[in-house]
């Protein structure tokens, strides 16, 4: 449904259309996401793992040494016991992860607020309209945007879980001592360990979902108003990808993002051309792995002939 059907007032066409503030990506949104999973997920999952796995590895080493030869017969099966403790540890990790809906949540919910005011504020600024707020569509947004990264978080654990049973697994496999199999987990200052490849992942999908997130609620409310256009934009710095640089000030469809077309004129003509033929990203902005560009609404797509 068009949000413009609902204006206070009739929208007339302004005399210019001047440029729109630059967007600015939720950047400390992003970094709250990644701080709630460091502190409320990830901590806890290596608390767990020193009380569960780690302090149990003295013991499996006993048990390892009755194998060996003129220890006498094997009293315990150490890969047996290695397997309940990981057990136990996958147990609980899912009680521990049950904090990721409710994490997820509470960023939509921040991510969707700061957007929703600069947009509103925006059409205001340019239309000089004040629109009522009527956006159905967003609790179906929100339940799918949660949905997928509490899915990632699960992932995340499973790998977790299973590089744990590898690193211990494998150690005492071949003869390593216990330290080095804590080491290995925990990490050192010169070894990452299993534990900082946690929590790179974790910093990774708070940004990258982050920006996902600020992507499409950015089109979808430009797609609802009904426009169609808009002008990339990126970040201007040494970051940018080439590919993304490719299409900065580009004028750019909603309805096909394989095009562009270098001026309004030719955009309001349906005169595209191929992304490929300048090495352009053929997607939307934000859409990328950890892409911060963003979409500039062009507010003339609601007064051109047919629309």
């Amino acid at each position: 449904m068009n949000f413009l059907s609902f204006p206070i007032r009739k929208p007339r066409r302004p005399k210019r259309f001047p440029r729109g503030p630059v967007a600015r990506l939720p950047r400390s949104i992003g970094h709250r996401y990644r701080d709630a999973l460091l502190r409320e997920i990830v901590d806890k999952w290596r608390d767990a793992a020193v009380s569960i796995v780690l302090d149990a590895l003295p013991a499996i080493a006993r048990q390892v040494a009755f194998e060996r030869p003129g220890y006498g017969i094997r009293k315990d099966a150490w890969p047996d016991e290695i397997s309940r403790r990981i057990d136990l540890l996958r147990t609980e990790y899912d009680r521990l992860s049950g904090q990721s809906h409710e994490i997820a949540a509470g960023i939509f919910q921040s991510v969707n607020a700061l957007s929703h005011r600069q947009w509103y504020d925006h059409v205001k600024k340019i239309m000089e309209l004040d629109l009522l707020s009527f956006e159905p569509w967003i609790q179906n947004e929100s339940k799918a945007w949660i949905r997928e990264n509490v899915s990632l978080i699960t992932k995340l654990q499973a790998d977790t879980v299973q590089d744990i049973d590898r690193v211990v697994t494998n150690g005492f496999r071949t003869g390593q001592r216990v330290e080095t199999i804590r080491k290995q987990i925990l990490g050192t200052d010169l070894e990452p360990g299993v534990f900082k490849k946690v929590e790179t992942r974790a910093e990774l999908i708070a940004r990258d979902q982050t920006g996902k997130l600020w992507g499409d609620l950015n089109q979808r409310r430009q797609e609802e108003a009904g426009i169609t256009i808009y002008i990339w934009r990126t970040s201007e710095d040494e970051r940018v990808r080439d590919s993304h640089s490719a299409l900065d000030g580009k004028y750019c469809s909603w309805n096909d993002p394989t095009v562009y077309s270098d001026t309004l004129e030719d955009a309001m003509a349906g005169k595209w051309k191929k992304r490929s033929s300048i090495d352009g990203y053929e997607g939307d902005p934000g859409s990328d792995f950890q892409c911060r560009c963003y979409g500039e609404a062009v507010f003339e797509t609601l007064f051109a002939e047919g629309t």
